[in-house]
Parts: C-alpha cells; structure tokens; sequence
C-alpha cells in the first residue's frame, strides 16, 4: 500500500516522492537515519520498525531503490503463509554499492529467494535512468522505470486504478506539483486518496528524495493529521 513518482532533472538527477501507507496495527516506523552497510557504503534510509528491514534506501552515489508490495491474486494464493515468508524490508539494502539502477535491480534479482511475497521494484541513478522490476511469486517482469506507480491491498484493481485516472489527469510535472499530489486527500481522506486513510490504515510518511550532481538528500516527514502536512521534517544528506 503505496504511491511513488519521480521525474527526471534538467541535465541530470531527480526527484522521488514516496508515500508509505500501512496498517495501524504495525509498529511505528523509525526515521531516516545516515548508516554505513555491511560492505562499506553510506546509505540513508527510514526502518520498518524493530524489524530492521526498509522501503526505501538512497547510497551516496545517488542511487535509489524503493519497494512497494504487490497484490497480484493468483500468487497470492499459491505462496506461503506470512509466518514462513521472509521480510520484504531486507531488499532495499541491496543498494548499498551500487553504481547504477540497472546494477541495484540485478542485485536483487540474482539473490531474490522464491518465497518473497510478491513486489514491485523501483531503481533510479544519478543519470537520471530509472529501472523497474515486479515479483509477483513466480517470475520477474520489468522495463524502464514507469513515473508513476501505486499499490493497495484493500480492493486492489479499483483503488489502483483511481489512482492512476487521478494522475493521468494532473500529469504533476514540476516539484511543487508532485509534493502537492502525494499530500492530496482529493476527494476526500479514503482509501482511494494518495495521502490515505482508512478505519484500519493511513499514510505513515511522504520521502522526498532529491539526487543533483552536487546534492543527495532524502527529505522525510511523518503524517500526523490525516491529510494535513506537518511541519517536522527530517533531513539526511550524503
């Protein structure tokens, strides 16, 4: 449950907003923090909670990779149930020394084990190349990065599918635009909303992640109100 769009930057970069929604019974999410990986490489990324796993980690070459859950109904009926399945979080990481989206994408799929539920992977880089890749329990598909992406677990086709007709009739082309679509409760603070909330789920974050040839920076602010952008802000810059 999740929306992320990017545009590219004049002459090279980008800018990422990623709206993380998720169910209130999961723990809180941990903000963005500067790490160091387990091979070296300096990383920004927000955690889900004390499982330590994350949806979206920015390196310090400018490479983004983010993860967004995918609800295709005939894998998810064949896969395991969610006890035996292990966390999607540890995925992102793999991002930590690579050099490109193509090369952060490859990295994930040449150690993806089978019993991942199913998800859809974005990867930009500093060029401003974008890849996505989607595991849907079986086999991977993929192509060029789309600029605009979304998923939702409650009436999956139909909130999707709002969604995407709310964002082909907008276009968002600049970054205010974009910034204004991802805190937006048009028409109204439900499911089908990009800045969400349901009886049971909401919008926990909106990332902002800008990539410039002098500037990588990942803008992070929590979503206290439904609808309504808080003025606390976290910011980590690589």
């Amino acid at each position: 449950m999740c929306t992320l769009t990017w545009r590219p930057a004049e002459g090279s970069g980008y800018d990422l907003f990623f709206n993380r929604d998720e169910l209130d019974t999961r723990a809180q999410e941990v903000p963005p923090v500067l790490v160091t990986g387990t091979h070296g490489g300096r990383l920004a990324a927000p955690r889900d909670g004390p499982g330590g796993g994350t949806w979206l980690a920015l390196n310090d070459r400018g490479v983004v990779l983010a993860l967004l859950n995918h609800y295709p109904e005939s894998a998810w009926r064949s896969l395991p149930s969610a006890p035996l399945r292990p966390s999607r979080g540890a995925v992102c990481w793999n991002v930590e020394n690579a050099r490109s989206a193509t090369e952060a994408v490859a990295q994930v799929t040449a150690h993806h084990r089978a019993e991942f539920a199913p998800f859809h992977l974005i990867a930009l880089d500093a060029d401003g190349g974008g890849a996505w890749h989607s595991w849907d329990g079986e086999q991977w598909t993929g192509g060029p990065a789309p600029r605009f992406l979304t998923s939702s677990s409650y009436r999956t086709r139909e909130i999707e599918a709002e969604r995407a007709e709310r964002w082909r009739r907008l276009q968002p082309s600049t970054r205010e635009a974009m910034e204004a679509f991802h805190w937006s409760h048009e028409p109204e603070s439900g499911a089908a909303s990009i800045c969400m909330r349901r009886s049971d789920a909401r919008t926990r974050s909106v990332i902002h992640v800008t990539v410039r040839p002098d500037r990588r920076r990942l803008s992070y602010r929590p979503v206290l109100t439904p609808g309504v952008q808080t003025p606390t802000s976290i910011e980590v810059n690589l």
